[in-house]
């Protein structure tokens, strides 16, 4: 497959529950460079679970698949120095600034 074409993310099967409870079930999407998705939702349907996933910050109970052409389950490094990924809310520093919060994470994930 030509890697210009290739899909910047194309996962399958992706599963992950919390304390026995599933929060994600057998989710899959492929998105090819330059399209654009959202997700939408209610609070507690999974849709931080799937980003985090996605972005190698969380392992996969089961499913696989790719994100800028590397595996979720084993380059979550590789994804973490390509990704960025910021919560609504400052979970770590509050004090710090929307910029400084993102140079402080770069820096942590090169």
């Amino acid at each position: 497959m030509n890697p210009v074409a290739a899909p910047v993310i194309d996962v399958a099967g992706l599963t992950k529950s919390f304390g026995g409870r599933k929060v994600v079930d057998d989710f899959a999407i492929r998105v090819n460079r330059g399209q654009i998705y959202g997700f939408l939702g209610p609070n507690g349907s999974g849709k931080t679970t799937t980003i985090r996933m996605l972005c190698g910050l969380l392992t996969p109970d089961s499913g696989q698949g790719q994100c800028l052409g590397y595996d979720i389950r084993t380059q979550a490094q590789d994804i973490k120095r390509q990704v960025g990924y910021m919560t609504q809310r400052f979970s770590l520093y509050e004090d710090l600034s929307l910029s400084e919060n993102l140079d402080f994470i770069a820096r942590v994930y090169e």
